[in-house]
């Protein structure tokens, strides 16, 4: 009952691990849709494309009367969208243009842990982690703030927190780049205020996000220093460090 109750309102989901973040935001995802393509409906020639596409395999007269509200077309092309995002991971593969996650690890977690654990990383060892960003986080931070494991130098807490909030965060983007697609086809069907209001939520999306980057770099500021102060953590990270 409480997975159903997160799946279906993902706003109250708080995930603990990633394949619970994948879900909420598959969730967030769902709905977007669902309300972009009640909006595109509103456009008869739209709708009657859409009422005569493959997608209507179950005609409106062909449910009970009392389910007769639910338009099969809409909840499919939101269903496919959905699973579209959740399984290629669309917020990673959105935010890789302008490196929100290695400008994230770079500056908020390897720079200040190497400093944490006593290396004053040079410019030369900096590009040569971003070049092994992927492996490297797994051993100087992953190992240590793990949302699988049982046992973690990282406070479940801290973990779990910052989830919440790296979930929120990747809402917001998925949300602005859903906008965007949504209204190059309501220009194409001449919709002008659906396309004005979804390209004006844009830059308040972009804000919110913004104003989560504090709380983002706070969270993984708790977490670094855990693992710097755990001796047997710290000498780990040391030498994978030294070793870039």
């Amino acid at each position: 009952m409480t997975n159903l109750i997160k799946a279906v309102v993902p706003l109250f989901a708080r995930p603990n691990n990633y394949a619970e973040m994948l879900q909420k935001l598959a969730g967030f995802t769902f709905w977007e849709a669902t309300i972009l393509i009640y909006v595109l409906r509103q456009n008869p020639k739209f709708d009657r494309i859409f009422e005569d596409s493959f997608l209507n395999l179950l005609p409106r007269e062909a449910l009970p009367e009392e389910l007769r509200w639910i338009h099969v077309p809409t909840i499919i092309t939101s269903l496919l969208t959905a699973f579209s995002f959740y399984y290629f991971q669309i917020h990673d593969q959105i935010q890789k243009p302008i490196k929100i996650r290695e400008k994230f690890d770079t500056n908020y977690i390897f720079v200040p842990l190497a400093r944490l654990v006593g290396i004053n990383p040079s410019e030369s060892k900096i590009l040569k982690f971003k070049r092994n960003r992927n492996p490297t986080m797994r051993q100087i931070f992953y190992r240590f703030a793990s949302s699988t494991k049982d046992n973690t130098v990282v406070d479940k807490h801290d973990i779990h927190q910052a989830l919440w909030l790296w979930s929120n965060f990747w809402v917001l983007e998925e949300l602005i780049f859903l906008c965007l697609v949504f209204s190059l086809i309501f220009i194409s069907f001449q919709m002008w205020l659906p396309a004005a209001a979804v390209i004006a939520i844009c830059p308040v999306a972009a804000f919110a996000m913004r104003q989560q980057w504090p709380r983002l770099s706070s969270t993984a500021r708790a977490q670094i220093e855990q693992i710097a102060h755990d001796p047997d953590a710290k000498a780990s990270v040391r030498k994978v460090i030294n070793a870039l």
